[in-house]
């Protein structure tokens, strides 16, 4: 009996013990989460880990530094993390590397994964807004969009996304990409979505032309007023 009690003592000890005012910060409805999706890193870049409280989709707050008992990252020897979250890779890491991070916090471990990438190989990376498309009528010339596609998101993993408008977590529809930078072919394959306009054009080139994304034969959403397209231009 003797040993058990001071096992007991000893993981008691081991445990946070949290001041009343600091539990009553750190308590709250809602689930801990790090971030909704994989985060990306260039290779020898940094990031910084904050634990978040989700009240419902779009609806989140940060949870006080004082509530993360402890950082740690599972898996790799790529990257390190401070104290407070600040997670740094190693130059040279390899294109895809993907770790674990995870958070600490009283009896809950709350995870999250970041992945590292070579910009050079993901050119079309980041999130893009439609600027201008061009008919296909000879002579045609490029023209305003009537509804632009205000986010066109890529990924360094493969993933993109579309969306007309932006509201909070909504997407209008997603999926997966191929793009190979050296001949700018570019193929999407459509998962899923909450609205996938009819008529699209699924394959054609994919370029940057001086800081716009120029996409040729590629119709991610038609024309309303009906006219066929043969060109869309994006900016960052």
């Amino acid at each position: 009996m003797k040993n058990a009690a001071e096992e007991a003592k000893r993981e008691r000890q081991h445990q946070p013990v949290r001041q009343p005012k600091k539990a009553a910060a750190c308590a709250g409805s809602g689930h801990l989460m790090l971030w909704d999706r994989t985060q990306e890193v260039p290779a020898g870049g940094q990031i910084q880990a904050t634990v978040l409280r989700a009240h419902r989709p779009g609806f989140v707050e940060s949870v006080p530094d004082e509530c993360v008992d402890g950082w740690e990252i599972e898996t790799t020897p790529y990257a390190s993390i401070g104290k407070t979250g600040l997670i740094e890779f190693q130059a040279g890491t390899p294109d895809g590397t993907l770790i674990t991070v995870a958070a600490v916090v009283g009896k809950e471990r709350i995870r999250g994964k970041v992945r590292a990438f070579d910009a050079r190989q993901h050119p079309l990376k980041g999130t893009w807004r439609q600027v201008a498309e061009r008919p296909c009528e000879a002579g045609a010339v490029e023209r305003m969009p009537y509804e632009p596609i205000q986010e066109l998101v890529f990924d360094a993993g493969g993933r993109f996304s579309v969306t007309q408008r932006p509201f909070e977590a909504y997407k209008d529809y997603w999926g997966e990409y191929r793009h190979v930078a050296s001949s700018g072919a570019v193929e999407f394959s459509i998962e899923k979505g909450n609205k996938v306009p009819p008529d699209v054009r699924l394959q054609g080139t994919a370029k940057i032309t001086g800081a716009d994304l120029v996409l040729d034969d590629v119709v991610l959403w038609p024309a309303p007023d009906g006219v066929k397209l043969c060109g869309l231009r994006f900016a960052r």
